[in-house]
């Protein structure tokens, strides 16, 4: 099954952190479906890139726990681990918190602006089907929360532990999780970081991070094969 196109080779990017980005996308959007099995010299011909680049990005996506070695078989795309979700739900909620806690201190002009303007783009997706667009504009989100804050480190840190997250919000969106309902949650985030009050800005995000906790349940019923339950763990990756 074909699922990537080739990379564009004007691009001055290097293809690297293309590939990676590539194959972590359709992994957590879920046109690589967990349990599917995939092969590096596959997607590289699809690509139509070399073996070391997704090689490379094999290996940073087991890591994260997206990817799982089978010895003899081949490479599975992982299950959603709800424990991972949970884990993740509170290193995400701990960082996230004290990011907020600092945004209200060093808001900055510049800063809020890029975060109504995210905002606003959100509210301009929201009727959109497809979930990734909105998605894309909620990463940024959070990402610009960071960067209010002056921690950039805390977003790259999040990032690397909510894979499994991921993929239950693209899950979630717009049934289990109405879009309408997210944007509402961002807006107060940035209320609270603008008028200074670190009680209303981290009591929006208290509710906002709520609604995995919510709709994780309701997935794992839902969608059953998606789900990883007594499942054992994949042997590190060996490098060849």
């Amino acid at each position: 099954m074909t699922v990537f196109t080739p990379l564009d080779t004007f691009s001055s990017e290097p293809i690297g952190p293309r590939v990676y980005r590539e194959i972590r996308d359709a992994i957590v959007c879920l046109r690589l479906k967990p349990g599917q099995i995939i092969s590096e010299a596959d997607v590289a011909r699809q690509f139509g890139a070399s073996r070391q680049p997704v090689h490379d990005a094999f290996v940073r996506l087991q890591a994260s726990g997206l990817l799982h070695v089978l010895p003899q078989r081949g490479t599975r795309v992982a299950r959603i681990s709800p424990k991972d979700v949970r884990d993740a739900q509170v290193i995400r909620r701990a960082i996230e918190a004290a990011t907020v806690a600092r945004a209200c201190e060093r808001r900055r002009p510049e800063s809020l602006a890029a975060l109504k303007a995210n905002v606003a783009r959100q509210e301009a997706s929201a009727g959109e089907r497809e979930p990734r667009a909105f998605l894309k504009l909620d990463e940024e989100f959070h990402r610009l929360l960071a960067a209010c804050a002056d921690l950039e480190m805390a977003w790259t840190i999040i990032e690397d532990a909510k894979s499994h997250m991921d993929r239950v919000r693209y899950l979630s969106l717009p049934q289990t999780t109405p879009v309408a309902t997210l944007v509402r949650q961002h807006k107060a985030i940035v209320a609270g970081i603008a008028a200074g009050d670190a009680s209303a800005a981290l009591a929006a995000l208290t509710e906002h991070f709520g609604e995995i906790d919510k709709s994780l349940p309701a997935l794992e019923a839902e969608y059953p094969e998606l789900f990883e339950h007594d499942e054992a763990r994949a042997e590190p990756m060996v490098v060849r």
